[in-house]
């Protein structure tokens, strides 16, 4: 039976746009090459167990890295020091507060019925696969193409931490939005995708390309519970029973 995966969640107390995450990344890598501790990669399926997303907290953005694997806990200890972290931003050292810490462990496993995911910014195409794309004519054969790459790149998680692939893991897919992201001053077109799968995939787990610089990021989709939702179910049944 494979381990649990080890997922630590280090979120920073520092307001940030989408385009500043390049910067956050160098002076994250400088940081832990500073402390005897290499940013990792799994080499074999070239997928990265250091991963910087962006979180919401308020009305603006903080910066988020998501550390995988065996050496997850002993980065999350530098991070946990009383004085806090100082990066080199914008030519300068900064002292860096630390808003959360999580440490888990997850069991990457078939769950029993299918859960349901949306992953923003998934960016799946080499040059070769988007000329692909493009050539298509058919919504339904686009629609094949990047449900077959999302189920390789859940497929690649799994076998990148040790466990053992899920065939055939994805019930159903939906294109939400398209969009056009600047990688390294390159263009590539991203998705906002739903979907389903049998898979288990922890919240803010990367897949796709360039899931070190903050793209492909799941999120489940949890049931809606808030006050709103409630009221215009109520609102549904009163009218049913006029």
């Amino acid at each position: 039976m494979s381990k649990p995966l080890t997922l630590v969640k280090v979120i920073f107390d520092h307001p940030i746009k989408f385009a500043d995450l390049p910067i956050w990344r160098r002076a994250l890598h400088e940081f832990l090459l500073k402390h005897g501790t290499l940013p990792f990669i799994n080499h074999q399926y070239e997928y990265p167990y250091l991963q910087l997303k962006t979180t919401f907290y308020h009305d603006h953005l903080q910066p988020m890295l998501v550390i995988l694997g065996d050496q997850a806990m002993n980065i999350a200890e530098l991070f946990s020091a009383k004085a806090g972290p100082s990066f080199r931003l914008q030519k300068e050292d900064q002292a860096i507060s630390i808003r959360y810490i999580s440490k888990n462990q997850f069991a990457l496993r078939k769950t029993s019925k299918p859960n349901d995911y949306r992953i923003f910014n998934y960016q799946i195409f080499n040059e070769r696969r988007y000329e692909d794309f493009q050539k298509m004519t058919s919504p339904e054969g686009k629609d094949a193409l990047i449900r077959e790459a999302l189920q390789g790149h859940i497929e690649t998680l799994y076998k990148s931490v040790g466990h053992q692939p899920i065939a055939d893991s994805i019930t159903q897919m939906e294109i939400q939005k398209s969009k056009i992201a600047t990688i390294n001053k390159t263009r590539f077109l991203c998705f906002d995708l739903s979907f389903a799968s049998c898979a288990f995939l922890p919240e803010y787990i990367g897949l796709g390309n360039a899931v070190s610089r903050g793209y492909g990021v799941v999120r489940p989709i949890r049931e809606r519970t808030s006050r709103q939702a409630r009221n215009r179910q109520l609102g549904q049944r009163a009218v049913r029973a006029k």
